[in-house]
């Protein structure tokens, strides 16, 4: 069951890949990867928890 929580870091990765789309659209690749990277710290931030108590997976970029 996803809680609020999860639901409000869901929203906030869906805003950061949004700006990132709309940096690319507007041809900004600095503010688009900064978008990105937002995204990524914040699925990394959720899954760390995750990977230390071993329910995550071991895989890298």
């Amino acid at each position: 069951m996803i809680d609020e929580a999860m639901v409000d870091l869901l929203l906030r990765i869906q805003d950061d890949l949004e700006r990132a789309i709309s940096a690319e659209e507007q041809n900004d690749p600095v503010s688009a990867r900064s978008a990105i990277d937002e995204a990524r710290d914040r699925i990394r931030a959720t899954l760390m928890p995750m990977d230390a108590a071993g329910g995550g997976s071991n895989s890298q970029d």
